[in-house]
């Protein structure tokens, strides 16, 4: 596949799902949600359905649960989980945020000392807002090779504090030089649709 073919690939998948997200919050009503840990879950996000949620509650207190969202280009997985912190801000700023962040980096980093992954480079780091401006998620932008499924991944660590859980998602393609901005604008989109549904409007 020529660059163009791929950029093109790329911006195709970004304009489905904008047409996605549109049509979402039409949809949200007809939608019968699954609740965790007081957080509902729509049976579809921008056109992605879920598959049955993971329970790592009832083996790990604090670990909560994991719910993976299939799709053809992208391993989408969501966390919701409090590690038995009592007090855990919206605000993706706040020092509970940030530690959860630097938690969650350094499994990354343990992942690669197992040589689970290999040339780990973290790419930039930045905040996802929503519609009225508020930063809502911060997220690790993430480039390695992963050596099981051999293939050289743009992995995405998104995390945010959502009435008193921590809600974290991870998003990995398949790395494509000529589309790593569509891969981002996608990452940006996908998370985007959540908004509505985590900080509903009153």
């Amino acid at each position: 596949m020529s660059a163009g073919q791929s950029l093109d690939r790329g911006r195709a998948a970004l304009l489905a799902l904008a047409v996605a997200v549109a049509l979402a919050a039409g949809r949200a009503a007809a939608q019968t949600p699954t609740t965790l840990l007081g957080i509902s879950i729509p049976d579809r996000v921008a056109g992605l359905s879920h598959l049955a949620p993971t329970d790592f509650e009832k083996d790990s207190p604090g670990m909560g649960y994991g719910i993976r969202f299939p799709s053809s280009d992208w391993t989408i997985d969501v966390y919701i989980y409090d590690l038995r912190m009592k007090s855990i801000p919206d605000d993706p700023n706040s020092a509970a945020v940030q530690s959860a962040l630097s938690e969650a980096k350094d499994e990354i980093a343990e992942i690669a000392k197992r040589g689970d992954y290999q040339n780990v480079g973290l790419k930039d780091t930045l905040n996802i807002a929503d519609a009225a401006g508020h930063a809502r998620f911060v997220c690790a932008e993430y480039n390695y090779f992963h050596k099981r499924r051999g293939v050289d991944l743009d992995s995405y660590l998104c995390l945010a504090g959502v009435r008193g859980e921590f809600f974290q998602i991870r998003m990995d393609t398949a790395k494509n030089t000529a589309a790593a901005n569509d891969a981002r604008g996608f990452v940006k989109a996908w998370i985007g649709a959540w908004m509505p549904v985590l900080w509903p409007s009153h």
